[in-house]
């Protein structure tokens, strides 16, 4: 665990005026499952692992990285992603959870999430889970309809969820996100409707509301590329969409994001951070991270994605090889970065704050689109209208191009 002079002197060239000013979380990627699902095209492994080595090699990216952190602020989030980080040892968790405090300090309101599946949750695990410093659960249930499950790969039944959110109830969770999926071939609105209805029966605080995407590298895509039919048509989707959006509406828990839900008070900091361009470490095999700098007026971004083999990212992490440990590593100039802020702000509800640069840089465009009803301008802020989120792709294109 080491950072070099050639570390440092790169990282100064890359992030001459670090500013405090944004918020910052953390995000550890936890590349290992017990099996991969057939839509899920994520980096992971469903091989053995040695969960102190991960935690090792974890703790040695972060020493690596210090020439990127001169004057980090505190944390708002930490979140655990995967794979499925349920399966790594709550000591292990600890021992990152305790290193990242040290390193920045936690705000007052830190969210520490971590994801989960049902069928190897126990209530012995969601308390050492809670005992360890996570404050926030995410489970990956899905769906509520047990031939639905099975046909998602999923490994738990429809008792086993509620079993695991009464769990994580008794173990002192407080925040609790529920995965949904809805979309899938031969899916009725009324399906789609129980299934949320058996969701909110639960009272999560969030619920994350996620369109089946048939990825290539998947088997779902190998089954596409011979003929099947995944899917419901574009029109049933948009009409699943929309019913979907209604019913957590009027329970009290309206959509935020194009995917999320939440009461309010709960909104997910850590997605918050990516859609509203905020800046988050990465650390873990295949983790993606962007922090922010200040170059004379202009904001300037330093964006990295780490090799995606477990056994290859641990060997270099630990030799504190940070060049070799990063499969891409970029600088994004004022003009790259509003153009992400146009790509990810269009998806929170209540729009964006809109700079003047940006006004500037695509403002003309911006007025067209306002004309064409697929936005909205006060003065202050941009956002989709509702005829605007279901054409979303075009209306960021037609601002970008």
């Amino acid at each position: 665990m080491l950072t070099s002079s050639d570390n440092r002197t790169r990282a100064s060239a890359m992030n001459p005026a670090y500013s405090s000013s944004p918020p910052l979380g953390v995000y550890i990627h936890f590349p290992y499952c017990a099996q991969r699902c057939p839509y899920c095209d994520f980096t992971l492994t469903t091989r053995r692992f040695s969960h102190e080595r991960y935690a090792d090699a974890v703790l040695a990216e972060l020493k690596a990285r210090e020439p990127d952190l001169t004057q980090a602020p505190p944390l708002t989030s930490v979140y655990f992603g995967g794979g499925t980080p349920g399966l790594w040892s709550p000591r292990q968790l600890q021992r990152v959870i305790e290193a990242l405090s040290q390193r920045f300090g936690l705000s007052a309101d830190v969210e520490v999430t971590i994801e989960a599946n049902p069928a190897e949750l126990t209530l012995e695990l969601a308390e050492a889970w809670r005992g360890a410093g996570v404050n926030r659960l995410s489970l990956g249930t899905q769906s509520f309809q047990a031939e639905r499950l099975s046909w998602l790969g999923r490994s738990h039944s429809p008792e086993q969820a509620k079993q695991a959110v009464s769990w994580a109830r008794q173990a002192g969770f407080e925040n609790l996100n529920l995965d949904l999926m809805h979309g899938f071939k031969g899916q009725r609105v009324e399906d789609a409707v129980h299934d949320l209805e058996e969701t909110l029966s639960l009272t999560p605080e969030h619920v994350s509301l996620y369109q089946l995407t048939v990825e290539e590298q998947t088997s779902f895509g190998a089954r596409a590329r011979r003929g099947e039919r995944l899917l419901e048509p574009e029109g049933r989707l948009v009409e699943l969409y929309e019913a979907l959006s209604e019913a957590l509406s009027d329970a009290g828990s309206p959509l935020y994001e194009v995917s999320n839900a939440a009461r309010p008070g709960y909104e997910s900091k850590h997605n918050t951070l990516y859609w509203t361009l905020g800046q988050y470490l990465a650390l873990g095999a295949g983790a993606h991270g962007l922090l922010l700098s200040s170059r004379g007026e202009d904001q300037v971004g330093l964006r990295w994605c780490n090799v995606k083999r477990p056994e290859r990212y641990m060997e270099v992490a630990l030799a504190g090889q940070l060049e070799a440990l990063e499969e891409e590593r970029s600088e994004l100039d004022q003009e790259a970065l509003l153009e992400e802020q146009v790509l990810v702000g269009f998806r929170l509800y209540e729009g964006f704050v809109v700079s003047e640069a940006l006004r500037r840089h695509v403002g003309e465009r911006a007025r067209a689109q306002v004309e064409a009803g697929l936005m909205e301008d006060d003065g202050v802020r941009w956002r989709a209208t509702d005829q605007g989120r279901l054409l979303l792709n075009r209306l960021i294109m037609n601002l970008l191009t």
